[in-house]
């Protein structure tokens, strides 16, 4: 309980608590804004906010130097349930999920959205499970199931980010030597790739 609250002109509340204790409240927008609809995913280099909504169809960008706000979907080969969105160093925004009920990604270049669709891999590509290793390839982990008439399904995929933005499948590691299903991915100092699932890998 405090024991003494103060409104201060900056639109801040000063709050004395007990033992000398003092806390300082934003109660504008300087610090906190909520955006109702909208999920902060990631912010490039160039000061561009990336959001998923929370009907999963669109995604929504905002510059904050000229305050311009950006919605995509499918028109613009966005897939149909975005589940993450994160940014790589190459400067390319890629939203993670899946479309028609199969894994699937699109990537924004600064331009354009490009989709690229899986449908022999798992029903999605799972948000935590996104990593842009250290040699800069980019690895995508799978969840949910697919037929098990289809083989050598799950695991992760390898990505290779070509010099023009272009990509380019590299590996598709497959179970056993891969866990079927990847909840998570994460590189350590020494370049160790660790994959959670059921076990850690």
């Amino acid at each position: 309980v405090p024991f003494s609250l103060y409104e201060a002109t900056n639109d801040r509340i000063w709050l004395i608590g007990r033992i000398g204790y003092v806390y300082s409240v934003d109660i504008g927008a300087r610090e906190w804004t909520t955006y109702t609809g909208l999920n902060f995913q990631c912010e490039t280099d160039d000061g561009v906010q990336w959001f998923s909504s929370n009907h999963g169809g669109a995604v929504v960008s905002q510059n904050r130097q000229t305050g311009e706000w950006v919605q995509y979907g499918q028109d613009d080969q966005l897939i149909d349930e975005v589940k993450g969105i994160t940014v790589t160093h190459h400067g390319l925004v890629w939203a993670v999920g899946s479309h028609g009920h199969q894994a699937a990604f699109s990537v924004f270049n600064g331009t354009r959205w490009t989709r690229f669709v899986h449908p022999r891999f798992l029903r999605r590509i799972e948000p935590n499970a996104v990593l842009e290793a250290s040699d800069g390839t980019v690895w995508l982990g799978g969840g949910g199931s697919v037929s098990a008439e289809i083989p050598h399904a799950g695991g992760v995929l390898q990505y290779r980010v070509n010099e023009d933005d272009t990509l380019e499948l590299i590996k598709h590691h497959q179970p056993p030597d891969f866990p079927y299903y990847v909840t998570a991915l994460t590189q350590g100092v020494d370049g160790t790739i660790w994959i959670g699932s059921s076990q850690i890998y």
